[in-house]
């Protein structure tokens, strides 16, 4: 094989011999000495055509597709791919061995909370729904997100099962082609919230994300397709089964990781970066590049045509299954003669598009339905009338409100609820932080060590956080939705907040009690305690 070629392509003239010949010397000399994937096409093209080689070219030689040293080719990759990430880990160790006292406390002060926040490494049951719950309103997809429950589930318990799993994956014919389309196969780090158990429940994730994306390039790649084309569906399908699955972002031509949240100083501010980034992709980011394929169709690569009808397929699909799901809830609400009615069409109110039924509601996990409400609240601030805006808390005023004033309070309104938005997905530390700041809970409730004063119209509108009832916001995510739940029913319900507190106390104690075997005792008599409004008063 000459050393300088730059003539058309020769790639497909090659024999198997000149092939193996050329693979033996990039990978010797290249490969094997852990030399990054776009050197190595550099590399190749100045040995062997002068450096005027096309992309295509080299993808094609590189990838080995149709040819008897192919396991070689994806082994070599595969060997390349396991030393970047041991490389990564190595890297992340010696930095934070290097940091400072200050760096690692600041460390450990975001890990803290979000550490206690995801139950200790227990978060795993809900991976399947935070992250695929999407799939649910897709019926072809239901047997993957069936599977993908089961396996987390298993994978969480069995360390042989999540290897094997696992092990599969990679040995998979596709495997080291979804490597390089970016899909993502990350199984550590914020999104699962670190420990062993996550980590292990985390696989599970990254192999149904592999599955979507395999799935759909059998489905669209054909006989006789060019490897540019199949690099193409690779890429394009990747970013979708990503965003499916709640990893957003996307790479830049430069390598980055593109999208808001999960830029890296900003993902560290956030709960779970690449899932709100996947929400924001597939609401905004998505449409926005489909509608353009649509446009220019005549100019768009086989993968962006594929991964267009893909996203218009499934969009069209989840708007008419959410939709059948809420008309069947409210004829349900109907046939039980309950006088609650599904909330179509007003995006202020919290049960906006929330599926209800026996005093309780619902909204359907990993179906965007905060990011919805955010878009909906935002659009239709816009007919909101004054009456509208102070029902929502703003501060009108008495009076007539001038159109300028009326705006004014529209774009406070939008300002207020995206606040909220990225307040409720920052990190644990986050909240704590401003909580510890200004003394306040949500909404405008005073915590428990707090000086404020309040009068007594203050105090019932938004009365002060008792100690239990601040604890247990605290609490690893499904015990304190759980107990803000029932708190907030005993207080519609008349409660005063000490009997809240106690009854949320009682359910404590009860838990332990059938647990431990033994019930509680009294240690002494209680003493009187004050009521918000003054009067001593024992065992309201």
């Amino acid at each position: 094989m000459p050393s300088c070629y730059s003539g058309p392509n020769p790639i497909g003239k090659l024999t198997d011999q000149e092939r193996l010949a050329m693979w033996r010397w990039i990978k010797e000399n290249a490969i094997d000495h852990g030399m990054p994937f776009e050197q190595v096409h550099d590399t190749l093209n100045a040995k062997f055509f002068n450096g005027t080689a096309k992309p295509e070219w080299l993808n094609e030689f590189l990838a080995a597709r149709k040819t008897p040293f192919k396991r070689l080719t994806d082994a070599a990759w595969s060997t390349q791919a396991n030393r970047r990430n041991i490389q990564s880990q190595a890297k992340q160790l010696v930095k934070n061995q290097n940091s400072n006292l200050l760096e690692k406390a600041a460390n450990a002060i975001i890990a803290g909370p979000r550490y206690v926040t995801l139950g200790g490494g227990f978060h795993f049951a809900a991976f399947p729904f935070t992250h695929g719950g999407a799939l649910i309103l897709n019926p072809l997809r239901l047997k993957a997100f069936s599977r993908l429950v089961f396996n987390t589930w298993r994978n969480a318990f069995n360390k042989g099962e999540a290897a094997i799993l696992r092990d599969a994956m990679a040995r998979d014919p596709q495997f080291t082609l979804a490597r390089r389309s970016n899909l993502d196969f990350s199984t550590h780090g914020n999104e699962s919230g670190g420990g062993k158990i996550n980590d292990r429940a985390w696989g599970a994730l990254v192999e149904t994300r592999f599955r979507l994306w395999k799935a759909a390039m059998d489905r669209h790649t054909k006989t006789g397709m060019s490897t540019e084309d199949i690099d193409s569906l690779g890429k394009e399908l990747a970013v979708w089964a990503n965003h499916a699955t709640g990893s957003g972002g996307w790479k830049t031509k430069e390598g980055r990781e593109g999208g808001i949240f999960t830029q890296p100083v900003i993902s560290k501010v956030f709960f779970g970066p690449k899932l709100a980034q996947s929400y924001i992709d597939r609401l905004i980011g998505d449409p926005a590049k489909t509608v353009s394929t649509w446009a220019n169709w005549s100019r768009a690569t086989a993968g962006e045509k594929a991964v267009a009808m893909q996203r218009l397929q499934g969009a069209v699909t989840a708007a008419v299954t959410y939709s059948g799901m809420l008309a069947a809830n409210q004829a349900l609400l109907s046939a039980t003669g309950q006088k609650d009615q599904i909330n179509w069409n007003d995006p202020s109110k919290s049960d906006w598009l929330a599926f209800k039924g026996w005093g309780f509601r619902w909204g359907l996990p990993g179906a965007m339905h905060a990011e919805i409400k955010l878009i909906g609240q935002i659009i239709a601030a816009q007919r909101m009338t004054p009456e509208d805006l102070a029902a929502q808390g703003m501060q009108v005023g008495q009076g007539k409100v001038s159109p300028d004033k009326l705006q004014s309070l529209r774009d406070a309104y939008r300002l207020r609820q995206a606040e909220q938005y990225l307040l409720a997905k920052a990190t644990p530390a986050i909240k704590l932080g401003q909580e510890l700041w200004t003394g306040k809970g949500f909404p405008e409730r005073p915590l428990p060590w707090s000086t404020v004063k309040q009068t007594p119209k203050e105090a019932v509108k938004h009365p002060r956080i008792s100690w239990t009832e601040y604890a247990w916001s605290h609490a690893p995510i499904p015990l304190e939705s759980g107990a803000q739940y029932v708190f907030e029913q005993l207080r519609k319900a008349g409660a005063s907040v000490n009997d809240a507190s106690m009854w949320i106390r009682a359910a404590v104690v009860g838990a332990i009690s059938f647990a431990a075997g033994e019930g509680p005792k009294e240690v002494k008599e209680p003493a009187p305690h004050r009521t918000r409004y003054g009067h001593a008063q024992v065992g309201r």
